[in-house]
């Protein structure tokens, strides 16, 4: 990779702060100043963040007054180059805005602003005028200069030269609604100019045969002050490859001819460049030799730069190397106006067919005077025949020139015959114009000719049209870019069209073939809706890989065809892999197809590799059949901007063909060496460091899972398995305490030993594991109850941001719990709304995923730990008096199928179709996950990024199967009393999520246990809270019925807590401690703890118009909280609607429902609503809520 070389000029040698401009276009501002009266200096700015938004006729700034004088003005509050406003001008007829200038602004200087253009269409009129108190005198023309594209891309510097200026007036006229954005007003007082930097800056652009000048060095130079503009009068530079130019300049001076020159000694470069203030940019060029080889690379060096103020620079930049290639079609070629749309094709013998849009009078697409061109090389591209044009229908005026274009070329592999097909719009039938019906006159044709010859002669058009258009669809036309030939020897085009006006013309690439060598020609169906140009491949026998440009969003759809295209299936990477430039053809070739045998298996694909412009020219490769495309296999070509469009063909097994719309030419063509690709050579991009692979901390043999470590829990009262790995068939002998067993490891090294259970201690023992010379000892080793505390973000929230949390710190501080132990396992990448940074990845293997480590309950250690867990087990300490430990592996944001196997989910029909193919694009997984996965990981994949994954897509904590693989698997055999579970939210998005969920986690529940092989152990999980989604209700009701449907499971009541929109409320003590009640009750069978959960729904039966409703869990008695009326009881009848009803207590247990509106009831619910205000107030004797229930689905 090219580094940049500075010069910074010392602040003692300049007496100015170090200052940087930001790399944007800017107008030239060579006046020549005159006298100004010295007056203090100062510069007035204004973002216009304090103006009122909307229309306005005056407002104050620091800056000055504005005034709308004509047409509409606004404060613009939802566009801002910085902040949050900035100020447009609407255009129409014309827009008019005076600045009159406060007293202190000083206008010696200059006026500088960023502005945005919004429309390239004409007319189009910026101007600015000063008025100095003898009228208004023009001093800016901006009509072609303020740039349309990427937000805010033009900084406009006026030079002003006069401290007698009291008014500006800002001028724009454009189509209606358009106008122009401007930001970041300064108005600054006259400085001297003086450098502040130069920088060789690095960069990749084509050198090219047949261009008058081509790049060779970049040069940055920034300055301050408009003063005694300072200029560059000489450039020094070492240059390579000068056997291949033919001369050399310095843009803005004379040309210097490179006879007698040599690469051993310094060029010295004359110019006369006069410097703006602000960036500027001084380009090294040269043009090539007309023999020169392409196959070489030139460059240079800038080694010393002199100024008109007698400094010199000396910069000790590298040779910034640039490939070369052919301008093999640029504006004014045979006197077209515009070469566009490139298709490219190696032909049996070799000869290279290069076919592109012969604009003749200007650059739109059709309709209009367009032909198909055609160039030959039969030298691998070095040099190439005259153009002809082999596809034109004719050029009557009356018919819009009867334009044909957009053509794509395919080599029929058997005949080697040629075939370019083009799009023909007799009049005005192309895109826009097209309907539906098969005569010329009524849509646009596509037409074909072939030749048979190798290229030298072409046959005249062949329509097609009725063979492959439906009359009903509006339009149908071919790729662009070039055809393949199948094994079985079809020949096939990507196509696309568009359906009927009554369906809005929707856009489908699809593909058009022919089985019998181009006699007669057959359609596909829609690959997917709204895509467009697409390229196509064979990707396996009898399957094709599409690769369509979408029009709706910045990134490539990519489909699969097993039949000829009459289905379609979306492939693994489509819209998240490969970005482009909102919308833009791009090119895709399989390698060895294209050579005709096995070079690697390597497919490659061209584009703009950008999501802002049509820049960064870029060939990309993939070497499993598209799954990735590596960063390290990438090459950028042209970095500039161009119309962006490339179609590559193979050489030879070892060259890649590119003609491709650059910067530098209309049509660039380039040879790329395939091992330059595959060795990622990018050019002058910015690489990022690889990622660190993460390894086993303990490289040695011998090696404990990580959930094995000093300060442990080990199951009180059950089996204790020990497992590991060693060095294969090895003897390994491992102690607890004072007990010792011995193993032989198997061939795979794995090896495992259980221990007899034990009892509940406190007193610390040692565990050690002995294999030969390796041993490995874990100390302060406990004998108590273990629970996993797994789930999501409300399970993973910290005890320190809990309600309670600080206290329950500052009391641990005081006092110490050597007792609890901690193994905190949510060190994983988080799925929080932003993209997973390089080193993030790798932990996204399932083995790298967490790494803790077990330790004491101190301050440090519990600040981070779950708050519900930590209650959970504090509580469970202070009543069973043993040491407790926990477990937690939770994840913010995970839905309840990424904690269950894979394999189980695919054996139940109700369920598989949630792991089938890539999961961020799974309608069945609902919006949020996909969501952010795709949140987090698409940067990365797009970048080439390596993304730990499989078939069914990257992996991320939301995927199906992965937490499971990731942070329960890895703890299993380890023994266990329980589970403790805190999850939901991210599966009650929509009713058909709340029914899903309600398959999975009985499945959950147990898979873990069959797994474990522990017996049904207890899983203890919290019902939702209340919050204000819709959703909520129904599934609170499923986590309720789960009680009857499982064995051993129990459930924290929660509803009279949560928060209206938060789903994070804070109040996690209850949560941990009606766990741990029901735990007591239960698991430890505590008599104490026999009301151990709060009301339970029972039975409900009708009593003439009451129902009578009685519920377990009640204590001594049910009861108000409050001492109000028992709230949000309701009936229905057979209608199902329900209303308010009164509700009493009949006894301890039991509570009768009537409503005067409901005579005679079927159903009654408790508790039906997302977010309850006032909060619920029927609890029992122990004051714990009921859970909310419906007897309509019982």
């Amino acid at each position: 990779m090219a580094m940049r070389t500075l010069y910074s000029f010392p602040a003692s040698l300049l007496g100015i702060a170090f200052c940087i401009i930001s790399p944007v276009g800017r107008n030239s501002i060579g006046v020549a100043l005159g006298e100004s009266v010295e007056r203090p200096v100062s510069t007035a700015t204004t973002s216009f963040e304090d103006a009122k938004p909307g229309q306005f006729e005056k407002f104050e700034t620091g800056v000055g007054t504005w005034t709308s004088d004509a047409g509409v003005a606004i404060v613009d509050a939802t566009h801002a180059s910085t902040g949050r406003q900035c100020l447009r001008l609407t255009g129409d007829q014309k827009t008019v805005v005076t600045l009159q200038l406060n007293d202190a602004v000083d206008s010696s200087g200059a006026l500088s602003f960023r502005a945005e253009r919004w429309t390239s269409r004409p007319p189009f009129e910026f101007r600015i005028e000063k008025n100095s108190g003898d009228g208004w005198e023009e001093i800016h023309n901006g009509d072609t200069t303020v740039r349309v594209g990427r937000a805010f891309l033009s900084q406009v510097i006026v030079p002003l030269n006069d401290d007698q200026i009291e008014q500006l007036r800002i001028t724009c006229a454009s189509p209606p609604n358009t106008g122009i954005l401007i930001d970041d007003i300064r108005i600054a007082a006259a400085e001297q100019q003086k450098i502040t930097r130069v920088e060789a800056v690095p960069f990749t652009l084509p050198v090219l045969v047949g261009a008058p000048a081509s790049p060779l060095a970049k040069l940055k130079i920034d300055t301050t002050g408009i003063l005694n503009p300072i200029s560059v009068t000489e450039v020094r530079a070492r240059i390579e490859g000068i056997e291949q130019i033919e001369s050399l300049q310095v843009a803005g001076g004379d040309s210097v001819a490179t006879a007698g020159l040599s690469e051993t000694a310094a060029t010295q470069l004359g110019v006369s460049r006069e410097l703006n203030e602000g960036e500027n940019i001084v380009w090294v060029r040269c043009q090539l030799k007309a023999d020169a080889d392409i196959d070489q690379q030139v460059g240079a060096s800038v080694e010393q730069v002199t100024f008109s103020n007698k400094e010199t620079v000396k910069l000790d930049s590298p040779i910034s190397r640039q490939r070369m290639g052919v301008a093999l079609r640029q504006r004014g070629d045979d006197g077209a106006h515009t070469y566009r749309i490139p298709g490219l094709a190696t032909t049996n013998e070799g000869t290279l067919i290069g076919v592109y849009d012969i604009r003749r009078r200007r650059g739109s697409d059709l309709p209009g005077d367009i032909d198909v061109g055609m160039s030959r090389s039969t030298d691998g591209g070095r040099t190439w025949e005259p153009m002809k044009a082999i596809l034109n229908m004719g050029d009557d005026p009356e018919w819009r020139y009867d334009g044909v274009g957009d053509p794509a070329v395919l080599v029929d592999r058997n005949t080697n015959t040629v075939w370019v097909a083009g799009t023909w719009s007799h009049g005005d039938r192309a895109w826009h114009g097209s309907g539906p019906g098969l005569a010329p006159e009524e849509t646009g044709q596509l037409m074909l000719v072939r030749s048979d010859d190798d290229g030298v002669t072409w046959s005249k058009p062949i329509n097609i049209t009725e063979q492959v258009k439906r009359p009903e669809w509006s339009f149908i036309l071919q790729g662009p870019g070039k055809g393949i030939t199948m094994r079985d020897g079809t020949i096939v085009f990507a196509a696309q069209y568009q359906d009927s006006p009554q369906q809005q013309r929707l856009p489908h690439s699809t593909i058009i073939y022919s089985e019998d060598h181009g006699t007669t020609w057959q359609a596909g169906t829609g690959a997917l809706d709204d895509t467009t140009e697409a390229q196509v491949i064979e990707l396996e026998p009898g399957v094709l890989m599409l690769n369509c440009r979408y029009n709706r969003k910045s990134a490539r759809a990519v489909m699969i065809t097993r039949d000829m295209g009459k289905t379609w299936q979306q492939h693994p990477t489509s819209e998240i892999a490969l970005i482009e430039p909102k919308t833009c053809m791009a090119s895709l070739i399989d390698a060895d197809r294209e050579v005709g045998r096995d070079i690697g298996g390597w497919l490659l694909f061209s584009n703009p590799d950008s999501l802002r412009g049509r820049n960064h020219i870029t060939i990309k490769a993939s070497p499993d059949r598209g799954m990735t495309w590596p960063k390290q296999q990438r090459l950028l070509l042209d970095e500039e901007n161009g119309a962006g469009y490339s179609c590559m063909s193979m050489i030879d097994e070892n060259t890649v063909g590119i003609l491709y719309e650059g910067s530098q030419a209309h049509m660039t063509f380039q040879r790329v060496p395939l091992s330059d690709i595959l060795a990622g050579s990018s050019g002058s991009d910015e690489e990022h460091a690889d990622a660190d692979v993460p390894t086993d901390p303990d490289s040695a043999t011998l090696q404990l899972p990580r959930v094995f470590g000093s300060h442990m829990v080990m199951q009180a009262e059950a089996p204790l398995p020990v497992w590991g790995k060693a060095a294969a068939n090895s003897n390994v002998t491992v102690k607890l305490g004072s007990d010792t067993l011995a193993t032989t490891a198997g061939g795979d090294g794995e090896w495992q030993v259980c221990f007899a259970p034990r009892n509940a201690s406190s007193a610390p023992i040692v565990l050690t594991v002995q294999s030969g010379d390796e041993q490995l000892s874990l100390s302060d080793v406990l004998i108590g109850e273990v629970w996993v505390c797994a789930g999501q973000s409300n399970m993973e929230w910290p005890l320190d941001q809990s309600t309670s949390g600080e206290n329950e710190l500052a009391e641990l501080a005081g006092h110490g719990n050597d007792s609890i132990r901690l193994l905190d396992l949510t060190d994983g990448p988080r799925a929080l709304p932003q993209n997973y940074s390089p080193g993030e990845l790798p932990r996204l293997a399932p083995d790298a995923f967490v790494d803790g480590q077990w330790s004491v309950a101190s301050v440090e250690a519990a600040r981070e730990f779950s708050a519900v867990a930590w209650y959970f087990g504090q509580y469970l300490q202070d009543q069973l008096n043993m040491p407790v430990g926990l477990i937690c592996p939770a994840v913010g944001g995970s839905p309840a199928e990424s904690w269950i196997p894979r394999e189980a989910m695919e054996q139940d029909a109700r369920l598989k179709g949630i792991v089938a193919g890539n999961w961020l694009r799974s309608e069945l997984l609902g919006e949020f996950c996909p969501m952010r996965g795709q949140q987090n990981l698409q940067e990365a994949i797009q970048a080439g990024e390596t993304v730990p994954g499989d078939q069914f897509g990257p992996n991320h904590p939301f995927k199906p199967g992965f937490l499971w693989s990731a942070g329960i698997a890895p703890l299993i055999p380890y023994a266990i009393r329980g589970v403790v579970w805190y999850q939901g939210e991210s599966n009650a998005e929509t009713p058909e999520r709340v029914r899903q969920h309600e398959l999975l986690f009985p499945l959950l529940v147990n898979t873990w246990r069959r797994q474990w092989n522990q017996g049904d152990f207890p899983f203890l999980f919290v019902q939702l809270p209340a919050i204000d989604r819709p959703e909520w209700p129904l599934f609170r009701d499923g986590q309720r019925r789960a009680l009857r449907q499982i064995e051993n499971v129990g459930m924290a009541i929660t509803i009279d807590s949560g928060h209206r929109t938060d789903v994070h409320p804070r109040l996690k003590q209850p949560v941990g401690e009606r766990l741990a009640r029901w735990a007591m009750g239960t698991t430890y069978a505590s008599g104490v703890h026999a009301t151990y959960s709060g009301p339970l729904f029972d039975t409900a039966q009708r009593e003439n118009d009451s129902m009578i409703v009685s519920f377990t869990q009640a204590g001594k008695e049910l009861r108000s909280s409050d001492g109000d009326t028992l709230r949000y009881f309701e009936l229905c009848g057979h209608d199902g609607v329900f209303h308010p009803a009164v509700a009493t207590t009949i006894d301890r247990c039991t509570i009768s429902v009537s409503s005067s509106s409901v005579a005679h009831p079927v159903d009654v619910r408790y508790a039906w609503l997302p977010y309850l205000d006032p909060p619920v107030n029927l609890v029992n004797s122990k004051g714990l809520p009921a859970s909310p229930f419906s007897t309509q689905y019982e």
